[in-house]
């Protein structure tokens, strides 16, 4: 048996061969992207006659296992193309994460967007609102109304979850209506749910059309609703769906509370009273990025669209996926995608291990916190550890920001952060040029934050603004603030002789963390100010940000992001004011009045149908960041290191392309190890 089955799967490789030597070159012509089969097809001028799948697949098949490749498929799969040639099938792709509490590379191999932005090398998928090319994804056809209140969608032909079973609308209703809308599941209900509305409530209606298509209708005109819930960090389809045929199974109103209570006793939850907390920890979360931490080992057999599923969660950190035989995406030979076998996650305890494995040849990519400063490193050890480092554009335009919040509990240094004098002492107090070359190896460009040069949101100084080395001007404000030094011990003392230090929690968020806060003491204290710098887990700092107890700290930053909610919407360094901004002062601190005209201004690039009003608010949000340094940037457009196998291939030719290091990965799926690749 196992012999008639080798046999299969070589005949298969064969046949694929001979259908890839014979595939017209048409498909090299079109732009990289994703295309309906029918679009694709009427571009190239021919169809794609039959489809193919991995031999593992293959295999499962001539068993009996799964049903053909063909029936698997939507009836119309989407067209990938492939970023330099067809691949090949098979094989394991490792990679290292040294976080137990997240993974900043399921967020790419495993996301499966509801539309696609289109690869290229000045957008990704962090990019503004109104940039880039959409394409088709989970969706095959969309729409917007006029006025910008009605949005359709329709599901792909014959989409199915990983196990085979169809994705339907009821998806799509049973979570907004049982799940989102459910105040025992979901107590605060997603903004899109009550967007326009005053109070908070639901106002947003989600009407089913047929067992495809289904329309989300708002109260008020909401135009970057394919911003904010389509293209953003969050676009794939746990945002509009969930498997109801398999997470019904845990919801009481689909099962009796008694049938539940022994599964919710084993969790822990002995009362029924708490079945919404139940549901939520059990399955709330789908098996894509931080849920499979969630999930565990429930990760394992739930249903995704992804394009591999989780076969294995350890308590170590070590976490094991293969493909989904019902991913439904080709390539233009019918191919089905993904090309490689497995993934396998490495957990190692210290970011400094991952350098110890990519020059060990124990890994196969790495992007995600690595630096700049260590691609010496990385190249001279290439061809000991068989791999190509490459330095790509960051999605982030600024590795290294430091931020503060400002309404602390202290109330003196409330009264500090809260003088815009003190921030622009501490950013004119920074060596930007020192911290380009020092944590950046030089690339990139000294600046504040700021749109980049070529945004149509950029101003003349908005780069320079407080942005020059100038240590003594940065003196004379915190003089004229009334921080001095009365004790001589060099340090500035508050007015009323007590002793002034500025507390700096921070944890590695951003590869530039640690040299970027060792260089900030060093710059402030020639400045008289004294910094207690402190590394902590990140649960203990989002612990400190929940209770208000946070001061200062480092991130990093994407420049184009007119709604990003964490920086210039404070939601990382002061959630009080954004608190207060969104149940319209019912909860929170109330902001000054320049915070409340940026926060505004979001609203209006989020709400405004005319494009004129929305360009405006946009540059009165970067206005706004220039006058008042919510947001103390160091260095724009840096680069940071690509690692990949030598066995790779659609990998390196993103450096031609000048990809963001996030846009090489999301095109995982095309990746490919060649014939004589480790297997």
């Amino acid at each position: 048996m196992k012999m008639r089955l080798f046999l299969l799967a070589s005949l298969v490789l064969v046949l694929l061969s001979l259908s890839i030597a014979s595939l017209a070159a048409e498909w090299q012509e079109l732009e990289l992207g994703y295309y309906n089969i029918a679009d694709f097809e009427a571009l190239v001028g021919s169809p794609i006659e039959s489809f193919h799948e991995a031999p593992m697949l293959a295999e499962l098949v001539a068993a009996g296992e799964l049903p053909p490749v063909a029936e698997r498929l939507p009836n119309d799969p989407l067209v990938q193309i492939p970023w330099e040639s067809i691949g090949e099938y098979g094989g394991t792709i490792r990679y290292s994460e040294f976080t137990i509490d997240h993974d900043h590379y399921t967020r790419h191999f495993l996301d499966t967007h509801l539309l696609n932005l289109q690869p290229n090398d000045a957008f990704h998928w962090r990019s503004g609102p109104y940039l880039g090319v959409t394409q088709p994804g989970i969706f095959s056809d969309w729409s917007t109304s006029d006025d910008a209140r009605v949005f359709e969608f329709t599901i792909r032909d014959g989409l199915r979850w990983s196990d085979g079973v169809l994705v339907t609308t009821a998806d799509v209703e049973y979570y907004v209506h049982d799940v989102l809308l459910n105040a025992d599941v979901t107590p605060v209900m997603p903004r899109w749910l009550r967007w326009g509305s005053p109070t908070n409530e639901n106002v947003t209606t989600v009407e089913i059309l047929d067992d495809r298509a289904f329309q989300v209708i708002f109260e008020n005109p909401y135009p970057a609703f394919l911003y904010s819930m389509i293209r953003t960090a969050y676009t794939t389809w746990p945002n509009l769906f969930r498997p109801k045929h398999f997470v019904s199974q845990f919801h009481r109103d689909y099962v009796e509370i008694e049938e539940l209570l022994p599964l919710m006793r084993e969790m822990g939850y002995d009362s029924e009273d708490d079945w919404g907390t139940f549901y939520g920890d059990y399955v709330g979360q789908a098996p894509t990025d931080g849920g499979i931490i969630n999930l565990g080992e429930r990760a394992i057999g739930y249903p995704t669209l992804a394009p591999y599923v989780t076969v294995s969660v350890r308590e170590t950190g070590d976490w094991a996926f293969e493909r989904n035989p019902y991913f439904y995406m080709v390539d233009p030979a019918g191919n089905q995608l993904p090309y490689i076998d497995r993934v396998q996650r490495r957990y190692i305890a210290e970011s400094e291990m991952v350098n110890m494995d990519i020059i060990a040849g124990n890994t196969d990519f790495q992007t995600q916190f690595i630096r700049i400063d260590d691609y010496p490193l990385y190249n001279r050890n290439e061809d000991a550890g068989n791999y190509y480092v490459m330095p790509v554009k960051a999605w982030q335009h600024h590795l290294l920001i430091y931020i503060m919040n400002y309404v602390p509990q202290d109330e003196k240094l409330r009264a500090l952060t809260e003088d815009v004098r003190f921030r622009q002492a501490l950013s004119m107090g920074l060596d930007r040029e020192q911290i380009k070359e020092t944590i950046f190896m030089g690339f990139g460009e000294a600046s504040q934050f700021a749109p980049p040069k070529d945004s149509e949101y950029y101003e003349e100084g908005m780069g320079e603004a407080y942005a020059e080395y100038d240590p003594q001007a940065a003196m004379a404000l915190l003089d004229e603030i009334g921080l001095v030094d009365t004790t001589g011990d060099g340090y500035r003392n508050y007015a009323d002789g007590s002793v002034f230090r500025l507390p700096l929690e921070f944890y590695v968020v951003t590869p530039a963390a640690i040299p970027g806060v060792e260089l900030a003491e060093r710059y402030w204290q020639d400045i008289g100010v004294q910094v207690d710098a402190r590394e902590v887990q990140g649960s203990y700092f989002w612990m400190l940000h929940g209770t208000n107890e946070h001061v200062a700290t480092v991130w990093w930053a994407d420049g184009p992001q007119l709604l990003d909610p964490h920086f210039l919407g404070f939601n990382v360094h002061t959630p009080q004011w954004r608190t207060w901004h969104l149940t319209n002062g019912a909860d929170g601190i109330e902001p000054p009045e320049w915070a409340k005209q940026l926060l505004r201004a979001q609203d209006t690039v989020e709400s405004s149908a005319d494009a004129d009003e929305r360009l405006e608010a946009g540059k009165t949000i970067w206005r706004l960041q220039q006058e008042n340094l919510p947001v103390i940037g160091t260095v724009v457009d840096p680069r940071t290191p690509f690692v990949y196998s030598k066995d790779l291939g659609n990998v390196g030719i993103a450096g031609e392309f000048d990809f963001f290091n996030t846009m090489i990965l999301d095109g995982f799926t095309q990746w490919y190890f060649a014939s004589e690749a480790r297997r």
